[in-house]
C-alpha cells in the first residue's frame, strides 16, 4: 500500500490519532499484513536515514529527491547522503535529465516539485 503525504513524519489533527504520526497509527493498524510504501518530502540524507529508521514503512518512495538526484540509490547506499541537492538549481538544467515539460513545471510553484536554489544577484 502506497502512503503519500507531504511530510513522511506528518501527524494527523482530526479524531483519536490526532497528534500521531501518520503513517506510524496505519502501520499499526495493518499489524504488517500489508508493506506499506511511504514517502512525503524527504530530501536530505538525514530524511532518508530517519524515514529508514523509523520503522513506520517496508519501503520508502523518493519522488523529489529522485528529481534532484539522478545518483539517488547510489549515494545512499554509499552512505553519501550529506552530498544530496536538496534545491533544484535554476541555471543547470543539465544536471537533472528531466524532459522539457517537466523541468517548466517546477518553476510553476507546484508543492510536490522540488524547491528552487534562490539565486543571488
Amino acid at each position: 500500500m502506497h502512503i503519500y503525504q507531504s511530510y513522511y513524519f506528518r501527524k494527523g489533527y482530526n479524531g483519536e490519532t490526532a497528534g500521531q504520526i501518520r503513517l506510524k497509527v496505519i502501520h499499526e493498524l495493518t499489524k504488517g499484513k500489508v508493506s506499506l510504501i511511504g514517502c512525503g518530502g524527504l530530501k536530505s540524507g538525514e530524511d532518508f536515514k530517519s524515514a529508514l529508521n523509523s520503522g513506520y514503512s517496508e519501503f520508502i518512495a523518493a519522488g523529489m529527491a529522485s528529481m534532484m538526484n539522478r545518483k539517488l540509490g547510489i549515494l545512499l547506499k554509499e552512505g553519501k547522503g550529506d552530498k544530496l541537492e536538496v534545491e533544484i538549481y535554476p541555471k543547470h538544467p543539465e544536471r537533472y535529465a528531466m524532459p522539457p515539460n517537466l523541468w517548466n513545471m517546477c518553476f510553476q510553484g507546484i508543492s510536490w516539485f522540488p524547491p528552487l536554489k534562490k539565486i543571488m544577484k
